[in-house]
């Protein structure tokens, strides 16, 4: 298995296991964005490993979850990745203003 971190350019990058594990100690370098509004929250992540396990297509390194309805969306990029929560924000009528944390 292949881990990745992120650089400074939000690209993934090889990593070996004890550097992922330092990445990941800290939410803050692994999140996208996070959105709540009311019950209603939208979150995007880094994933830190390859999530396309058909091994067709680009690796998918981030993910966006939602809920209450559990919806799920990964990608291969960062900048797909923000734009994927933008969209399932304003699908579930989250204002973008109402940032967690980034």
């Amino acid at each position: 298995m292949m881990f990745y971190v992120l650089n400074e350019d939000h690209e993934p990058i090889p990593a070996t296991m004890s550097e992922s594990a330092t990445f990941f100690e800290s939410i803050d370098k692994r999140r996208v964005a996070n959105h709540e509004s009311g019950k209603k929250r939208v979150s995007t992540i880094f994933l830190g490993i390859d999530h396309n396990f058909m091994w067709k297509g680009p690796p998918l390194f981030f993910e966006t979850m939602t809920w209450p309805d559990e919806e799920q969306e990964r990608y291969s990029t960062y900048t797909e990745a923000l734009a994927g929560h933008e969209r399932h924000c304003k699908r579930m009528g989250i204002p973008l203003n109402e940032e967690i944390s980034k």
